[in-house]
């Protein structure tokens, strides 16, 4: 019981620490033109994506791509530091979120193979 108490505990202090703001400013400073230019990076991702084709897990290449899509959403629409979200900004953000949600659960939850 201490130890899930313990692991709770943590949780908290992670979501005491990394709040909406945090974590839209730390999207942000990721500098995706480096990160793409990482053979560490390529490497990965083509080793996880040819297993993903190798076994025929299209739900796990669509997940992967919403997240990537997401998080681009996220960086390009939400407002930096303390200032207002604009309307448009609003707009594109909650239809981006809802495409993607459709799609995955098109592809998640209807779509046999």
């Amino acid at each position: 019981m201490e130890s899930l108490k313990g692991y709770w505990d943590t949780f908290v202090d992670f979501l005491k620490t990394n709040d909406a703001a945090t974590v839209g400013e730390s999207m942000r400073q990721v500098d995706f033109a480096a990160l793409l230019s990482s053979p560490l990076f390529w490497l990965i991702g083509i080793v996880i994506l040819g297993l993903a084709i190798w076994r025929k897990q299209i739900k796990l290449m669509v997940l992967a791509i919403s997240m990537v899509g997401f998080f681009f959403l996220l960086q390009s629409t939400l407002p930096v530091g303390g200032k207002s979200l604009s309307l448009d900004g609003l707009v594109k953000f909650g239809g981006g979120t809802l495409a993607l949600i459709g799609i995955n659960f098109y592809f998640l939850l209807i779509r046999e193979k």
